[in-house]
């Protein structure tokens, strides 16, 4: 990763309120293409619930 987690929670945090439990997606696995538009991403945690996100 290019920045630790310190630095992406303490740089986040100026833009939005975290809390405990919040999520922070933070890359890709080697060898999965680009994101680009129209791709949709679904990220599910058990027992959380999942998110969709359609790029535009």
């Amino acid at each position: 990763m290019i920045w630790k987690v310190p630095e992406m929670t303490s740089y986040l945090s100026d833009y939005f309120e975290l809390a405990g439990g919040d999520v922070i997606p933070t890359g890709t696995p080697a060898g999965v293409d680009p994101v680009v538009r129209d791709d949709l991403m679904a990220m599910e945690i058990e027992g959380v619930g999942t998110m969709n996100v359609k790029v535009v």
